[in-house]
């Protein structure tokens, strides 16, 4: 930037905030913009950074009900009498994205997946020249990069186990594995308990306990989210207080099949599945049809 010492008359000397003003917005670019299906001049103004009362003051014979696909408006906005332009060599780390690689296993059922690890995002140093004029970015050129960190693949394990039948077999599995048995069926503080808790942290893995065919999963009140299948033979089981469920009403589901994860939603102390087993519309005790 070089200064220069003019001779001018005092009436053209103003003050700094409005020869910033003026450096900055000045100038008038035009522009124009071909209107597109659904576009109304609001949605155009705004989605273009400019006011409405711009746009309708360049376009003073447009009717903005009548707008058509296709006509051209005219776009006006101030912009900077002079343009300055930077460049400066910068230096900044960019993530590399890493891999997902499939392994098959005899251990799921088909459509099952299950991250076996977890995949991690490498990095590179980047040096790179970047050109701004007023300060907005207009070119970006890498000059170099180097590796810091590989990234490492994730890797998927995909089931090819035969899906058993989506009817009941007539035998219970435990709905949860691995849980804590914390209240058992029976009446507790003064009211009837219809089913049994499986303790277990949230995001733990809830399974059919048979097959079978979902006849409800959301919002129960009291139970939070919840799934009830009907297993045929007049039973039915009822999973409650979950944090996410993967079926919904009129789904088919095998024995052993992931429908929902353990939560802690509605009415409860912590984490748990809240499940019940129904013969005939009573609730019966769960715990004598578990293995």
């Amino acid at each position: 930037v070089e200064i220069v010492e003019v001779d001018t008359k005092i009436g053209n000397i103003q003050d700094e905030e409005k020869v910033l003003e003026y450096m900055l917005t000045g100038a008038v670019e035009k522009k124009t913009y071909a209107v597109k299906s659904g576009d109304t001049l609001s949605g155009i103004a705004k989605k273009l950074g400019i006011s409405m009362d711009d746009l309708t003051a360049a376009n003073p014979d447009v009717d903005p009900t009548r707008l058509q696909i296709g006509q051209e408006l005219t776009l006006t906005r101030p912009c900077p009498v002079l343009t300055v332009q930077t460049t400066e060599i910068a230096e900044y780390k960019v993530p590399i994205d890493y891999d997902i690689v499939y392994e098959e296993t005899s251990a799921l059922y088909k459509g099952e997946q299950t991250v076996k690890s977890a995949g991690v995002k490498g990095e590179r140093l980047v040096v790179a020249r970047i050109v701004r004029n007023n300060g907005e970015e207009v070119s970006r050129q890498e000059l170099s990069t180097t590796i810091l960190s590989e990234p490492k693949s994730q890797v998927v394990l995909k089931g090819t186990k035969d899906l058993p039948p989506l009817i009941g077999t007539g035998k219970f599995i435990y709905p949860v594995r691995g849980a804590r048995l914390t209240s058992r069926f029976g009446y507790r503080w003064g009211r009837m308990h219809n089913g049994i808790d499986l303790a277990a942290s949230t995001g733990t893995k809830i399974r059919a306990a048979d097959g079978g065919k979902v006849i409800s999963a959301g919002w129960e009140g009291a139970l939070g989210y919840c799934v009830r299948i009907d297993h045929g033979q007049n039973k039915v089981t009822v999973y409650g207080h979950c944090s996410k469920i993967f079926v919904k009403k009129g789904d088919r589901v095998y024995k052993d099949q992931h429908i929902a994860n353990v939560g802690n939603t509605g009415r409860s102390t912590g984490p748990h599945l809240h499940f019940e087993i129904h013969v005939n519309g009573v609730p019966q005790n769960p715990l004598k049809y578990l293995p």
